[in-house]
């Protein structure tokens, strides 16, 4: 179920950006050949006016290809090559805006149906979310659950309820859990963390919300999407100035994430997808060989010089980049199976 929801999803985030490329691509009134998700042996094919739509064996991926994108000149007004430098840079970085789009669509949903927070937090013992891969997730606690006891002392507030957690780091706790009317019990293992002594267990109180309307939730859900693309391209800055470590996750590692929010539910799963979303769209803006990014790089050099980049070492420099990536790729892979399975 997870893989199938994974598929899915990285589906979805790739359709969306080669969706954002087509588009522009057919607005610009450039000839695009072939419209296809996925790598690899072609599952289905089929030819609509000038384009081959189709759908290929391995699903992690896809592309739009347009005439006169290769380093033989295309004698065709409609050939990538022969429109304007503008109309081609925005056709590369329409698939990354699509991303960005996606994105903020799904972080409206989330705050449409979720709620805005007033600011003020509820005094019950009530979890309002839970942090993944923490302590509270790997013992089986939800959003909504509300702790009515912990080793049978009764629980009423949120403050006793961090009070007796953050005095048992590394000491088992039974919790007595009222969920959906039902009363459950589940244990759980404070951890300290970081730079701390206190115990904790990755949940966070529930807040009093309000209901938005349509137009403030396209709102707060845009403002979301700027703050994750902040905090994301923050974070890429770091590990490139060596300030952080570089903490790459692969396809693995991703489906891992999205299968501990999937057992937390749909709304944890689209908050997911919607950071995903951002990654892939900042990812591919990136200045790296073979990426949205490298080719926007030649483009804007092409309109500063006045000329092109000799289209053969262009495209040698997207090959060797594109085989560098397939390394990484393999690489990552490698590092999430470890981590996962060993």
């Amino acid at each position: 179920m997870v893989i199938l929801i994974t598929i899915v999803i990285f589906g979805l985030l790739v359709f969306v950006h080669e969706l954002g490329h087509f588009l522009a691509a057919k607005r610009s009134g450039i000839r695009v050949e072939e419209f296809s998700l996925g790598f690899g042996p072609k599952v289905f094919s089929v030819r609509r006016g000038d384009t081959n739509y189709g759908i290929r064996l391995f699903p992690l991926g896809g592309f739009v290809r347009m005439a006169g994108e290769g380093p033989e000149p295309v004698d065709d007004e409609r050939a990538f090559n022969r429109k304007s430098v503008w109309q081609r840079m925005g056709v590369i970085a329409a698939g990354p805006l699509m991303n960005f789009l996606l994105a903020a669509l799904m972080f409206s949903l989330l705050v449409f149906f979720t709620g805005i927070p007033t600011g003020a937090v509820s005094s019950t013992s009530e979890i309002g979310e839970i942090v993944l891969g923490e302590p509270a997730d790997a013992a089986g606690l939800l959003p909504g659950d509300q702790i009515i006891a912990i080793d049978g002392s009764v629980v009423a507030t949120w403050d006793e309820l961090v009070s007796i957690i953050s005095r048992n780091p590394g000491n088992s706790l039974d919790l007595t859990v009222r969920r959906d009317n039902q009363t459950i019990n589940l244990a759980v293992t404070p951890k300290t963390k970081e730079g701390e002594e206190r115990g904790w267990i990755g949940i966070t109180p529930a807040y009093e919300v309000r209901s938005p309307g349509v137009l403030e939730a396209l709102l707060t859900g845009f403002k979301q999407m700027l703050y994750v693309t902040s905090y994301i391209f923050t974070q890429l800055v770091r590990m490139i100035s060596r300030q952080a470590p570089a903490d790459v996750t692969g396809p693995l590692g991703v489906a891992q994430i999205i299968g501990r929010a999937a057992r937390l539910g749909f709304l944890y799963v689209l908050n997911i997808a919607a950071v995903i979303n951002v990654n892939i769209g900042l990812f591919n803006l990136v200045p790296i060989p073979a990426l949205d990014g490298s080719r926007l790089f030649f483009l804007l050099t092409e309109a500063v010089r006045g000329r092109p980049v000799d289209p053969e070492k262009e495209n040698f420099f997207h090959l060797v980049g594109f085989a560098l990536l397939m390394i990484l790729a393999v690489f990552v892979l490698y590092r999430d199976a470890v981590r996962i399975w060993f």
